[in-house]
């Protein structure tokens, strides 16, 4: 479970990081790809909910795991939302005692928890209003680029930025992510490729 920085935790803290005054967040994940304008998600009606979300595609994975042995303290049954693209009610955000909430839970389940993502849905279950898929589109796929995602999730090991990766709009985001940095990346690599194959001859 070494995979990703203890810093992802920092959603946790959002409420207390954030100026007491701003009641609302979009929260973006630092692999994710904006292809329009944020407005219309922004101000959006969350309907009471504390958050607006997208279904995370392989819940049944992040749910029940490998041997689909059930965690108790998540659901089958119910939605199980990604956390990389959030847009949070701070001031209900704010009143969610995280230690207390997740005091309910063993210590053996515990351990299992999937990072944050699993503690914001186990802790705000019933409480996150469900996106369509267009404002987070995980792991994109060339052929994804037909139904015109909004914002791109590079959540998988393929990622945009590795030159033989196939994911959708790489070129857009080289181009306009990170143009110079990309392509000076990528002669670094070929280049030091083409060294090391030398060198085994």
């Amino acid at each position: 479970m070494k995979r990703f920085h203890p810093v992802i935790y920092a959603r946790l803290f959002l409420g207390e990081l954030v100026d007491p005054n701003v009641s609302r967040i979009l929260y973006l994940d630092s692999d994710t790809m904006v292809r329009t304008t944020l407005d219309p998600l922004f101000d959006m009606n969350l309907e009471g909910f504390a958050i607006a979300a997208v279904q995370q595609p392989d819940r049944m994975h992040c749910v029940a795991g490998r041997d689909l042995n059930t965690r108790k303290a998540l659901s089958l049954v119910e939605p199980y939302f990604n956390s990389g693209v959030m847009l949070i009610d701070l001031e209900q955000y704010r009143k969610m005692n995280f230690p207390e909430k997740l005091s309910t839970v063993s210590r053996e389940e515990l351990a299992l928890f999937y990072y944050d993502q699993d503690i914001i849905n186990f802790c705000f279950r019933g409480r996150i209003l469900e996106l369509a898929p267009r404002w987070n589109l995980q792991n994109p796929e060339p052929a994804n680029e037909a139904y015109n995602p909004l914002i791109l999730h590079y959540s998988a090991d393929a990622k945009p930025w590795v030159f033989w990766s196939r994911v959708a709009f790489k070129k857009t985001y080289r181009h306009v992510m990170t143009n110079a940095h990309y392509y000076r990346y990528r002669r670094e690599r070929i280049g030091r490729m083409v060294r090391r194959l030398l060198r085994l001859k």
